[in-house]
Order: C-alpha cells, then sequence, then structure tokens
C-alpha cells in the first residue's frame, strides 16, 4: 500500500505537446486521438511546425508517421529540432538539425548524405534527442528498407520538436513515444 501512496505523489514530468503553428496558416495541427496529432500542410510557402515545450534536459523520443503526399506529387519533408528563435518561414533544414525524406541530414543549411530516398508513404521514423549527448538519432523503415544512428552531437539546446511539410496535402501523424530524466522543459 506504501509504494502505491508514493507512485500517486510523483509529479508527472512528461512534456505537453502542443504546438506553435507558423505564420499564415500553412501548417496545422490535430489531435486526432489520444497522444497522436495530425500535422498537415496547408498552403504552398517554407515553414515549419514546433512543439511549445523546449527540451533541454533528458532524453525525448517520438515518432512520425508520413502518410500521405503532398498534392504536387513530391516532397522534401524535414523531421527533427528547431533551435530557440527559429525562423519558422523557412524549412526546418535550414535552420535547425533535421532529416530530410531525400536522405540528407540537416545542420542549419548544411546537409549531406544520410540514408536512401523515403518520399513515398508510408515512412515511419523514430526521432530520438538525448539532450545530455547533445544527439540528435534517427531510426526508420521506409519503402528502400531500414536506416538510423545519431545524425548530430552539437545540439544547441534547448531546441523544440518539428517538422516541415514541403507541399500542401502533405500529412504525418506524430506520437510522443517516451520521455525519461529532467523536467518537462515547460509549456
Amino acid at each position: 500500500a506504501e509504494e502505491e501512496e508514493e507512485e500517486e505523489e510523483k509529479e508527472d514530468t512528461r512534456p505537453l505537446w502542443q504546438w506553435v503553428l507558423p505564420p499564415g496558416g500553412r501548417m496545422s495541427a490535430k489531435q486526432i486521438r489520444p497522444g497522436t496529432w495530425l500535422v498537415k500542410k496547408l498552403q504552398s510557402g517554407r515553414c515549419y511546425i514546433s512543439t511549445k515545450f523546449a527540451m533541454r534536459t533528458g532524453r525525448y523520443e517520438w515518432e512520425v508517421k508520413f502518410t500521405k503526399r503532398g498534392n504536387n506529387g513530391s516532397c522534401n519533408n524535414y523531421y527533427g529540432v528547431a533551435p530557440v528563435g527559429g525562423n519558422q518561414s523557412n524549412f526546418l533544414g535550414q535552420t535547425g538539425w533535421a532529416l530530410c525524406s531525400g536522405g540528407s541530414k540537416f545542420r542549419k543549411g548544411s546537409s549531406s548524405s544520410y540514408c536512401p530516398s523515403f518520399s513515398s508513404p508510408p515512412v515511419t521514423i523514430r526521432v530520438t534527442v538525448d539532450c545530455g549527448k547533445r544527439q540528435i538519432s534517427f531510426k526508420g523503415k521506409g519503402p528502400s528498407g531500414n536506416f538510423g544512428g545519431v545524425a548530430y552531437s552539437d545540439l544547441e539546446l534547448p531546441v523544440f520538436a518539428a517538422i516541415s511539410l514541403e507541399y500542401p496535402g502533405s500529412e504525418c501523424e506524430v506520437t510522443p513515444i517516451s520521455f525519461r530524466g529532467g523536467g518537462g522543459g515547460g509549456g
């Protein structure tokens, strides 16, 4: 009985996933079931969506399922993290640390090859941010097979989970998987 009481007294430090939308109504985020968000690109133009909470300490994991390709038929979507003060009128790869569906990894506008292209849905990507190591890692499964590993070890903390979808009509589902250590980062 004492163990149950102790567990009830523990504070839930998991961050609350809410989103900062880019200017101009170009993207949306809607909770479609408990713990899962549908992120959509509504209008053309460079932009990204990010979480309201900052990752400062601990280890965060979330899953992104690329479910629908945009109206254009091609895509360069970016999944990763944005820095404090990042310009949401840019693609995420221009301002943060990200994996692009074309197979490149991006750090503030610089890119290098990382994995095979995964621009056709369905694709599932797990993003891991380890604040203690200042690392971002990606693990994925797509039409070209599995890929993954540490992409960068130079994150400038704090950072925010972020996504860019290139063309209107593109959609992905975002599901937080786990959070360990540190505080929830605030809202």
